[in-house]
């Protein structure tokens, strides 16, 4: 099966699980390069050249590592007598390696993050919720527009775009690096909150990767209520996350991107295959990218508006044994 690795990079993988970039405003910030950690200017920033560094890990770390490394870079600024102030501008991004992930194993990965991502972005703090720099998938419209060519075309090109950078979840960088960047943490230089922000989105990452397909998160969804899901999903960390309705939150997160799931046959790409050339080959030529949304939506399901009790109430939303199934059947309604 064809892989990311194999679409933008020859084949090459790379040893280390996660990247790690973090902002930096505040007081006498090392100019020089770390152990483990280039110091680089950033122009997003405020302050002399001194007072604003961003802080990039060398090279991406094993997951066990992660904390070893942070620990050494706080160590590294309290020896040079470094000051860091909280700031909005400021942000922690964290790469996952996925090079080594098919076509389906991508989106479903993708969709995993995009149902819990109103529960990591309150873990991230609510200012950060309808940050210009980390939009959510709800607050982003257009990050589904460029999802729909993407699945359509079996390409990842369409997703290489500054339209979609400053998103949460930044898909530009599957081409730029094989990851998927993610920009939702801000820096108050707790360095713990950022490995407790790695361990959660890794979460995602071993979840999906047990997940067939896209399609398969309602069906577990539908199965399993939400509040099960998230505690099997999460395990430990779990207690780390806000107390919400599970049952209400996922399911309005299943409704943000049930047209995506819904918008092809996984099970028949059984293959996993891009499209590798740039110009996206034989499959643009039966599915151009610049598809009309009309005929992309022609034959699609969409969500059955199932009632949802007032956040003020405490009944929970009972989930039918045949979401899935709801899903596919639902008469088409124009966008």
């Amino acid at each position: 099966m064809q892989k990311v690795k194999d679409m933008f990079f020859k084949g090459r993988n790379i040893r280390g699980e996660v990247g790690i970039e973090i902002e930096m405003e505040g007081e006498n910030f090392p100019m020089e390069d770390l152990d483990s950690w280039y110091s680089k200017a950033d122009g997003s920033l405020r302050g002399a050249e001194e007072d604003k560094r961003e802080f990039v890990l060398i090279r991406p770390c094993k997951r066990a590592d992660s904390l070893a490394r942070l620990n050494s870079l706080s160590v590294d600024l309290k020896e040079h007598g470094s000051k860091i102030v909280p700031s909005y501008r400021t942000g922690v991004h964290v790469h996952t390696n996925v090079r080594d992930m098919t076509f389906n194993q991508v989106f479903t990965y993708i969709f995993s993050y995009y149902m819990f991502e109103d529960a990591l972005m309150e873990f991230a703090g609510k200012d950060r919720v309808g940050n210009l720099f980390c939009l959510r998938a709800r607050d982003a419209e257009g990050v589904g527009h460029l999802l729909e060519k993407a699945i359509k075309t079996r390409s990842l090109l369409p997703l290489f775009s500054d339209n979609i950078r400053y998103s949460s979840m930044n898909l530009k960088a599957l081409k730029q690096y094989g990851s998927v960047e993610f920009r939702g943490l801000p820096f108050n230089g707790d360095f713990n909150q950022i490995q407790s922000w790695i361990q959660l989105l890794l979460a995602v990452k071993d979840f999906s990767l047990t997940v067939e397909n896209p399609k398969e998160l309602v069906a577990l969804l539908s199965k399993k209520g939400g509040a099960t899901l998230a505690k099997e999903v999460f395990g430990d960390l779990f207690p780390l996350l806000p107390k919400v309705d599970w049952d209400v939150l996922l399911l309005n997160s299943v409704r943000l991107v049930q047209r995506l799931v819904y918008l092809i046959d996984w099970e028949d790409n059984e293959e996993n295959i891009f499209v590798v050339a740039t110009g996206l080959a034989a499959r643009e030529e039966q599915e151009p990218v610049e598809m009309m949304r009309d005929d992309i939506m022609d034959g699609l399901a969409m969500m059955p508006q199932l009632a949802i009790p007032p956040p003020n109430q405490p009944a929970l939303v009972k989930l039918p044994a045949n979401l899935g199934e709801l899903l596919r059947n639902q008469p088409k309604e124009p966008l």
